[in-house]
């Protein structure tokens, strides 16, 4: 059962990263409109927002305590659908009032569209074979999964919020749309390790 179960959520993982990768390559190439990652952001968020461009940053993120975005030259420059897309999800960030942002914001300083915890939840899980490790293993992966869940919120309510605005190309919100998926995706995978570590546990 344990085999099963890390082989499931290493899985899952795969297919999601797998996902994500091939909904980065196959948008970055069309130009939407003459609008860029900036110019959407602008219109998302008003004058509330500094949205600044930064040579430092690898992947563009929202600073929640300053409500600053820091976005890469592709995605600022950028008027394909992918970096439109993103550009559209950071922004919202600063605009709406969700509970779980404020959580995080306490905790981090930032917060981007890339889910990296699924990644530190499966070198986690990969170094958990006994009752100990299993113990420790349940608390971090806790940690991780929790803070999954509150990104998945915060995500799918600037979808809706995005939506309601009707601001984007159908194009554009479809990626929305299928990165939110993707972040369900590798929210359960975090599920299955924590099944797998209380499995080890009771075992």
């Amino acid at each position: 059962m344990d085999f099963y179960l890390l082989v499931l959520g290493i899985g899952l993982i795969v297919f999601g990263y797998l996902r994500m990768f091939i909904c980065y390559f196959l948008n970055r190439k069309d130009n939407m409109s003459d609008l860029t990652g900036f110019d959407i952001a602008r219109e998302v968020s008003g004058d509330d927002v500094h949205i600044v461009e930064s040579q430092k940053t690898i992947i563009s993120k929202y600073l929640i305590q300053r409500q600053v975005i820091h976005m890469t030259k592709e995605m600022y420059y950028g008027s394909d659908s992918f970096s439109l897309a993103m550009a559209s999800y950071l922004a919202s960030l600063s605009i709406i009032k969700n509970r779980y942002l404020v959580l995080i914001g306490r905790v981090l300083p930032f917060i981007d569209f890339v889910n990296k915890s699924s990644f530190i939840m499966l070198v986690i899980s990969y170094f958990i074979h006994t009752v100990a490790d299993a113990r420790i293993g349940i608390i971090l992966g806790g940690i991780i999964t929790v803070y999954q869940y509150f990104c998945l919120q915060i995500f799918g309510e600037c979808v809706d919020m995005l939506k309601e605005k009707q601001l984007l190309h159908e194009n554009v919100f479809a990626i929305l749309k299928k990165w939110y998926s993707i972040h369900v995706i590798l929210f359960v995978s975090g599920l299955v390790f924590i099944l797998r570590f209380v499995v080890i546990l009771i075992g």
